[in-house]
């Protein structure tokens, strides 16, 4: 692994796939969805929503990475404490930034509704699963900023494997997660035909929830294909290769998330996706190193304020310019989003500061005493 805590490179593609699912979003609700699988025409990434199945990958890797590092301990903390302590840096590692994506969400969904008093108060009441991100276990109502359905499901996804992760690593990393995510994968498939979907019930949850468990187990088990591939030494002709192969990769993930192609393919795409995560983690490939620079990091860190403040903006938009044409649409949703989301990083570092402050203040308090 690379000795830097960041990798470039997977901040960079989080960034760009953050903006897939953005312009998946903008052509869902300012044109509509085009019709996939019987004709191949371009559109304005019409399987961008897959840029999530990234998150899920990623997000897989670093829960491995972690259980990984925590077995190397020597400390007395039991298997319970040391998940829930694990599901809490995750959880309010989001949660402040997230409540504030939550508010101007919830703001403009009931103003581009036009919603009376009651309704507005109805609203909020079933919006109070989602306010807490549990909203994927079944609770949910209403989720005003609805896209943070990822988020819940990657949170219950770790619940479940986590603990299983860590108590049983070389056993969950190389036999139990792949195996486990492919039959999950082509239950999936099977059942609904396609990987993607949000609402789908299929018999005790959400396809969402298995899709985060598919894709987080596969990234469990393809951290410990970065660790042995990156800890050996390739010559510069096999790392150019390599990065040729990953830029082939890249491409035909970009081309599909842009072309009318079949939902079915959404098995392959995600392949890709994987081999892409593991080639970009392991940093072997010819000019990896090239990604590690300020502007990438800070890329990587937009990609989450980009993904919870466009909800908002897109109600905005729909709701009041409707009549705007598509493009004149389409361009003002990516810059106010992108403006959204240097407001919630902002505010984010606002919250937490003043969280830092009381924190101290109560430890001078203690101290005193």
């Amino acid at each position: 692994m690379q000795a830097s805590k960041r990798n470039g490179k997977i901040e960079f593609l989080r960034f760009v796939f953050c903006i897939a699912v953005l312009l998946f979003h903008c052509g869902k609700y300012v044109i509509g969805e085009p019709e996939c699988g019987k004709a191949y025409n371009l559109s304005l990434f019409c399987h961008g929503s897959m840029g999530v199945e990234f998150f899920f990958l990623v997000s897989g890797v670093l829960m491995a990475k972690s259980a990984y590092k925590q077995n190397q301990r020597t400390d007395d903390q039991s298997l319970a404490e040391d998940s829930l302590e694990f599901l809490k840096r995750k959880y309010f590692s989001i949660f402040p930034m997230h409540v504030v994506a939550f508010v101007l969400a919830f703001v403009s969904y009931v103003a581009s509704s036009r919603m009376d008093w009651l309704q507005i108060a109805n609203c909020a009441v079933e919006s109070i699963p989602s306010l807490f991100l549990v909203q994927m276990t079944g609770l949910g109502m209403c989720s005003p900023n609805h896209v943070t359905w990822y988020i819940s499901c990657m949170l219950i996804a770790m619940a479940i494997l986590y603990p299983l992760c860590r108590k049983y690593y070389e056993m969950f990393t190389h036999y139990i997660a792949p195996f486990g995510a492919m039959l999950l994968l082509g239950y999936c498939m099977a059942t609904t035909g396609r990987l993607t979907g949000v609402s789908e019930w299929v018999g005790i949850t959400y396809k969402s929830v298995f899709r985060a468990v598919i894709e987080i187990a596969l990234g469990a088990a393809a951290f410990e294909v970065v660790r042995t591939i990156s800890g050996k030494n390739y010559g510069k002709v096999t790392r150019k290769i390599l990065a040729l192969l990953e830029l082939f990769i890249f491409g035909c993930i970009m081309i599909y998330c842009v072309g009318t192609f079949p939902r079915q393919w959404e098995e392959l795409e995600l392949f890709a996706m994987l081999l892409l995560v593991i080639l970009a983690f392991s940093g072997i490939s010819y000019g990896s190193g090239f990604f590690d620079r300020k502007i990438f990091y800070h890329l990587g860190k937009l990609s989450l304020p980009l993904y919870l403040g466009q909800v908002s903006v897109i109600n905005f938009v729909t709701g009041f310019f409707g009549k705007w044409s598509h493009g004149r649409q389409i361009l003002v949703i990516v810059v106010l989003t992108f403006v959204i989301a240097y407001v919630l990083m902002g505010a984010d570092k606002v919250i937490r500061y003043a969280l830092d402050q009381k924190k101290i203040s109560q430890q001078r308090g203690n101290e005193a005493l």
